[in-house]
């Protein structure tokens, strides 16, 4: 098996990618991949399920655009989402299957006893976000 990591790696841009269905495998080893990524912008990637891993923390992200992949169900699981400190700028448009921006699904295989017990205070504090776009995503659950 093959490892491949990007530790300098401060932008990532992916677009027109019709036949690309994860940024990284799913059953991937979990490791840091993108420790120094600070912008992802993914458009018109159609049939992409997933963005980002269960286990891919983005602590140094600081803008995320998502435009036109309608294959998107969820955008980021919550133990991401805990990991988005610098978090300044989210823009999401015409993602036509889009229902959760956040969600727990995948977060499963990290939960514990302990964690199940804490889930009903699970808090996301993204003190950073001063831009916040939602754009006709007509399948999302508020």
């Amino acid at each position: 098996m093959i490892l491949v990591a990007f530790p300098c790696l401060k932008e990532l841009t992916l677009e027109n990618l019709p036949q690309l269905l994860h940024l990284w495998k799913e059953d991937s080893q979990p490791r840091v991949v993108f420790e120094n990524l600070t912008i992802l912008n993914v458009s018109y990637c159609e049939n992409l399920k997933t963005l980002v891993t269960f286990w891919m923390p983005l602590e140094k992200l600081s803008t995320l655009t998502v435009q036109c992949c309608n294959g998107l169900k969820n955008l980021i699981t919550l133990s991401t989402a805990k990991t988005l400190v610098e978090l300044k700028t989210i823009f999401i448009k015409d993602c036509k299957m889009l229902e959760e921006i956040i969600t727990d699904v995948g977060d499963e295989e990290i939960r514990t006893a302990e964690a199940e017990k804490d889930a009903a205070i699970d808090k996301i504090t993204l003190s950073m976000l001063n831009s916040f776009r939602l754009d006709r995503l007509p399948n999302l659950i508020t």
